[in-house]
């Protein structure tokens, strides 16, 4: 113990264990040390943005934020083995699967209920995620496909403008807008305008061939919670975005007329 006079007064501070702190330091470094050198390892290997968008374009899986790290390397590691075979696709959809009802379901409908633009919406997406539990996936991919405009535009206040193709890749990459290792940003982008903005694409990933009736093959349930993981990761982006930047695209839009 080591005694200070101040304004006489008497201030005991205990003396500090320097040796004991270290011995401290170096067991925390022990036990986290090899965790830390392997999560840089393996955000190294994803900072590779071709072979990691290439792999969720290719299997048509939307990437997530709730997706841990593991997925996000067995969706890479799986793209790169040479067969390419149906029976892989069906893999890839089945791990989908479960790893969504596992681990990411119940955190996505526990999200919706803290998101400001949704809850008006509330009733409707929980009568679709009832859907979803029964095995009726097509009104599932209905429901979240057409509120995914409205939620744009909500955010906006923007309810009556039209959003084109051009306004929708534009608050994309507003959305997704950031680099660096270990960020899936330029995945999520690529995807979005790929798979869910492009308007000459009839696939089940496809808003515009979905909300305009041109197809009706989405009827299983990876198709369900394709939907779900797209409209998810767009409106929890939308609610932690700042409303101004948004309504940019459409300012730039009417000056352009």
């Amino acid at each position: 113990m080591t005694h200070y006079r101040f304004n006489n007064m008497t201030i005991k501070v205990p003396k500090v264990n320097l040796k004991r702190i270290l011995n401290i330091d170096n067991t925390i470094n022990s036990i986290f040390g090899d965790t830390t050198r392997n999560l840089n390892i393996a955000l190294k290997s994803l900072n590779n943005a071709e072979i990691t968008y290439n792999a969720f374009l290719d299997y048509d899986i939307p990437p997530h934020h709730f997706m841990m790290l593991g997925d996000f390397k067995h969706f890479v590691a799986t793209r790169n083995e040479d067969d390419s075979t149906l029976e892989k696709v069906k893999d890839i959809e089945q791990y989908t699967i479960d790893m969504f009802d596992r681990k990411i379901k119940g955190r996505i409908v526990l999200s919706w209920s803290e998101n400001s633009l949704l809850s008006e919406r509330m009733t409707l997406l929980n009568q679709a995620m009832e859907c979803y539990e029964k095995g009726f996936y097509g009104p599932v991919v209905s429901v979240f496909a057409t509120q995914l405009e409205g939620v744009i535009k909500q955010k906006v206040n923007k309810q009556f403008d039209h959003v084109s193709t051009r306004d929708l890749k534009n608050i994309v990459n507003i959305l997704f807008s950031k680099k660096g290792v270990g960020s899936l940003d330029l995945t999520s982008a690529k995807y979005y305008e790929d798979k869910v903005v492009s308007s000459n694409k009839n696939k089940p990933s496809n808003r515009h061939a979905i909300a305009h009736g041109n197809i009706a093959n989405y009827t299983e349930q990876i198709d369900a919670i394709r939907m779900i993981l797209i409209f998810d990761c767009i409106v929890s982006r939308l609610d932690k975005t700042e409303k101004d930047i948004l309504s940019t695209v459409f300012d730039k839009k009417k000056s352009n007329y």
